[in-house]
């Protein structure tokens, strides 16, 4: 099949949108899970749906919904078929956030938001190819899924003018002003404000930093943290250091405050076990919520052609992550996590980044 062939078969982003969400309605998952069904089978929705549910009735995928206070997850049989992690996709965002009656379970009044909505994502500013268009459809998806806190990785001058620009709700909070650097969004009508300091590694060769930001949200205390850890195999000696500062002040936080950090932390799982895995407390967001195959790369050659890759071998990795230290007691718990920036930019053909963004939903309790 020609390359033209190709984009013939993919619909614009809006009817790439609204297909998602038909499948998501359709079969009670997400649009993360139908991305995957639908790029594969060339956007077509009753072919997609069929062979979601002909993988359901062949595997047995069995959604495992607990009234406890961890969040839903997903049971997959043993020797179930690689396209069956797609299809056991049964937690989605608004059953993560109510009980078996429907009914919303947050001590949050009716004036206040019940769920945390947050995002991390590297949005690839050092690429200068569509820059423009791809910050731009950065700041839809931030305000199309009502984020209340947006985490953003390799943010150039240029793009951050957009951010600015285009964003006029949220409290901008900028790791730098030169080359790349992080910046952090912070919804005013959600988020409240409290202070921030950004802190520089002191072992980095490429002026790595990250945002330690005091808030509050829904009357309860969180403490943000946002950070590029240093990047590629070379200094993964320098990002296990780096890494290990941030888990030690998150742990060090008071008890009443919950910590969520993240970011694109470039990290490998054997990096993680280096230093003895995560401190107790410290919860991996991906892992608490089901551990879903179809999300679990970020950074995935075999389906974002962003950039181009001549090897044979694509690599696919867990670079962007993000982590929870719960308050004690509890005032949240992950309920979701899926991805965003999958569908791609007209007429260009591009994603808006080279790695998908990582979006995740905190039920107050």
């Amino acid at each position: 099949m020609s390359s033209s062939d190709t984009d013939d078969d993919i619909p614009d982003g809006k009817v790439c949108q609204q297909l998602c969400e038909e499948f998501a309605a359709i079969t009670q998952t997400d649009t993360a899970c139908a991305q995957f069904y639908l790029q594969d089978r060339s956007w077509n929705l009753e072919r997609s749906v069929n062979d979601f549910f002909e993988d359901r009735k062949n595997k047995g995928a069995v959604r495992v919904s607990g009234d406890d206070n961890r969040a839903d997850v997903v049971l997959v049989v043993d020797g179930s078929r690689p396209s069956l992690a797609a299809a056991a996709t049964a937690i989605f965002a608004e059953a993560a956030t109510s009980n078996r009656s429907g009914t919303r379970v947050s001590s949050a009044t009716a004036d206040q938001p019940s769920t945390l909505k947050l995002i991390s994502w590297n949005t690839d500013g050092i690429d200068d190819k569509n820059l423009v268009l791809r910050a731009k459809a950065v700041c839809s998806t931030i305000e199309s899924a009502g984020i209340d806190v947006a985490f953003l990785q390799e943010v150039v001058p240029a793009s951050a003018d957009i951010f600015k620009t285009l964003l006029p709700g949220y409290k901008r909070i900028v790791g730098n002003t030169i080359e790349y650097f992080t910046v952090t969004l912070l919804r005013k009508a959600t988020i409240d404000y409290e202070s921030h300091v950004i802190y520089p590694f002191s072992n980095t060769a490429m002026g790595r930093n990250v945002t330690y930001i005091k808030a509050s949200f829904g009357g309860f205390p969180i403490t943000l943290m946002n950070t590029h850890l240093e990047s590629t195999a070379d200094f993964a000696e320098q990002r296990t250091v780096q890494f290990y500062k941030c888990l030690k002040k998150c742990i060090k936080e008071p008890d009443e405050r919950t910590v969520i950090f993240g970011g694109d932390l470039n990290l490998r799982d054997s990096e993680v076990e280096d230093i003895g895995g995560l401190p107790q407390g410290v919860k991996d967001v991906w892992e608490s919520c089901g551990q879903r195959k179809e999300v679990r790369y970020t950074w995935d050659m075999t389906r974002n052609d962003n950039v181009t890759w001549n090897g044979r071998f694509k690599p696919r990795c867990r670079f962007d992550r993000v982590y929870i230290r719960a308050a004690k007691p509890p005032t949240m718990k992950p309920a979701f996590f899926g991805m965003v920036g999958l569908e791609r930019l007209k007429p260009h053909r591009c994603f808006p980044s080279d790695h998908w963004g990582l979006l995740c939903h905190f039920k107050l309790l």
